[in-house]
């Protein structure tokens, strides 16, 4: 069975190149135009039908199905193809332009068994001329290009700071020794299950004009458990890391400054005190990693980050960000005043 999203869609693109195509193959028995219906010279029949109306694809057993634009399509038609395919092979394809994080973000763009995420871009096809993919470069900017252009899942409407898409992922022994690097901690100020995160980044750079995530530590602590992890952390990290803490304002701000600057005795450690807005102070960060020159060591915190890059200003949490963007603020020399805490 073959679904694009709507009649017309179907009729006029989907339907229409799939039969010119399996003409061209001399794959065609017979086309059967009012049933919508393909049979094919080994006997194999295809379907052609809109998915307008999830449950009329009910009743066939079906061994492929093929949903055209699906991010146009309700998730319910994927479901209710899922659960058609009851002969071999048993297989189902989807092609579309992303659209947002909606169901087909949610269903193929994180490693689960059994699916597949092949990203080809508007410059993979190798038929269409260099003049026509100028064009939309010269016309496309920013989230919609990286949408239209790139295959990337990003939020076109919204106010996206970040395109985690841009991020390459490279494996430890890839990132050059002896690098400037930067651990920023970020410290929650609850423990419980929904709260904030304590977050400590480490940032390493630059090297031919690239930064190195390298690390992510994460967790609900209490204070206890929290700085004992946050000395273990430095002592692991090395002599050549400086470790940033932060300095909330107040005395008792100052006074859990003092605290861990003291905690972390013998290692190149600073207190900052934060200025301006979390977007404000993320820009810098942003503006590397939308250009492609930050990496991420291969590592299991890898995907969280990224979700909560492409979320963030308004998702519902933003440790991770605020740890990376104080740690590259600071390896950059662009971090708000730092103040030494004896």
């Amino acid at each position: 069975m073959v679904v694009a999203p709507t009649y017309v869609m179907l009729r006029d693109e989907t339907e229409r190149t799939t039969v010119r195509l399996a003409r061209r193959i001399a794959a065609i028995d017979s086309w059967h135009a009012s049933e919508r219906r393909l049979v094919l010279i080994d006997g194999k029949e295809v379907l052609f039908r809109s998915g307008d109306e999830p449950d009329r694809l009910r009743g066939p057993n079906l061994a492929w199905a093929w949903v055209d634009e699906a991010a146009l399509c309700e998730r319910l038609v994927w479901d209710v193809l899922l659960g058609r395919l009851r002969l071999e092979p048993g297989r189902a394809w989807a092609t579309s332009t992303p659209a947002g994080f909606n169901w087909l973000y949610d269903e193929f763009a994180h490693d689960r068994p059994g699916y597949e995420l092949v990203i080809s871009r508007t410059a993979d096809n190798t038929y269409l001329p260099a003049w026509y993919l100028d064009q939309l470069r010269s016309a496309y900017t920013g989230a919609f290009a990286s949408q239209e252009l790139d295959a990337a899942f990003v939020d076109v409407g919204g106010a996206g700071l970040f395109l985690p898409d841009r991020c390459v992922i490279v494996d430890a022994a890839s990132v050059p020794a002896g690098l400037p690097a930067v651990r920023r901690w970020d410290l929650a100020a609850t423990t419980t299950t929904a709260g904030d995160w304590t977050v400590g980044a480490l940032l390493a750079g630059p090297h031919d004009g690239r930064y190195y995530v390298t690390d992510i530590q994460r967790g609900r602590w209490e204070p206890a458990e929290r700085n004992r992890i946050i000395r273990q952390t430095a002592d692991m990290d090395g002599e050549g890391t400086r470790v940033v803490v932060p300095q909330d304002p107040g005395s008792g701000g100052l006074e859990a400054a003092r605290t861990l600057v003291q905690l972390l005795a013998g290692h190149d450690v600073v207190a900052e005190r934060e200025t301006g807005d979390k977007v404000t102070r993320a820009q810098s960060f942003a503006a590397q990693l939308n250009a492609g020159n930050v990496s991420l060591v291969r590592a299991g915190w890898n995907r969280g980050l990224l979700d909560e890059l492409r979320a963030f200003p308004r998702g519902d949490h933003d440790d991770q960000v605020d740890a990376c963007a104080g740690a590259f603020n600071a390896l950059t020399g662009r971090a708000t005043k730092l103040v030494w805490v004896a």
